[in-house]
């Protein structure tokens, strides 16, 4: 018998071949039966703050970079920043820094940003 370990051992599962694409095929199905709802029922000032995150390019944003892109105050971005918490779109991520909560939500964001452009 040959050992399982072995990478030649068998055929690899299609589960695995077709990652890529299945990973694919659920991220649309997250955008257009989730995201785009979540993002719809988002007023100007909480889009407003998500983007800023996404402009920042980082996976965790202090809150202080988010006011600079804003050009809003500490106390405006608390607000905000407590909304998006609260309704589970970012969560805290360290001192001062928020995160995504939704997996790929970034990038939804960005294609929106993107279609707002024209």
């Amino acid at each position: 018998m040959e050992n399982p370990f072995n990478p030649s051992f068998g055929k690899m599962p299609s589960v695995f071949l077709n990652r890529d694409s299945l990973t694919q095929r659920i991220v649309n199905e997250l955008n257009r039966n989730v995201y785009f709802k979540v993002y719809s029922d988002m007023s100007e000032r909480e889009k407003e703050f998500v983007q800023a995150m996404v402009k920042s390019k980082q996976p965790k944003v202090k809150s202080q970079i988010i006011g600079n892109l804003m050009k809003k105050g500490p106390n405006y971005i608390a607000v905000y920043r407590r909304k998006l918490i609260d309704d589970q779109i970012i969560k805290p991520n360290g001192y001062g820094y928020v995160s995504f909560l939704l997996p790929y939500f970034d990038k939804f964001v960005e294609q929106e940003m993107i279609l707002d452009e024209f």
